[in-house]
């Protein structure tokens, strides 16, 4: 909803996606800290967060839809290399590979994994658990934000309703 704001409000596009990406941003920090300050189980935080966020972007929008957004912007969501490769096929192995350095061959990946098998362990073992859940949720919100973008792209629109279900399945 927010790049499809700024470029109906005639924000260049680079922009609106540069800010799209960073409300991303910061629904990571706003979980981040839930999670880590707060003290709040990640599920019922995450999932909390969620439905406030969808619950103003709502009454924001009063359930309209945006749509009929500038073909020039759907080059990103549906640009293809010669007639085979789409760009979202592009943009999620580039951050799949960038994932998979990160997880296997960082710290950081081995201090994830830690957490995720035993959070008090890895506390015990010398892992920062707080700093590298605020990555995690830092870098969730960053793809998440980078996702809105090309869906929007790709769809030339935007709705308030758009991938409601998506966390119950």
């Amino acid at each position: 909803m927010a790049v499809a704001l700024l470029i109906r409000g005639g924000m260049p596009y680079g922009i609106a996606m540069l800010l799209a990406v960073l409300m991303g941003v910061a629904c990571g920090v706003l979980n981040s800290f839930v999670v880590t300050i707060l003290g709040i189980v990640p599920f019922i935080a995450t999932l909390g967060t969620n439905y406030l966020l969808r619950g103003i972007i709502l009454l924001v929008m009063n359930g309209i839809p945006i749509s009929g957004l500038d073909p020039d912007f759907g080059w990103i969501g549906n640009g293809r290399i010669g007639d085979v490769l789409p760009y979202p096929v592009i943009w999620m192995s580039v951050v799949v590979v960038v994932m998979a350095v990160i997880l296997r061959k960082m710290r950081l990946g081995r201090d994830i994994f830690a957490i995720g098998s035993n959070e008090q362990a890895a506390f015990l073992s010398g892992v920062d658990v707080k700093k590298t859940k605020w990555l995690v949720y830092l870098a969730s919100g960053t793809l998440c934000g980078i996702a809105g973008v090309i869906l929007t792209s790709r769809l030339s629109s935007a709705a308030p309703t758009a991938c409601e279900g998506y966390d119950t399945t």
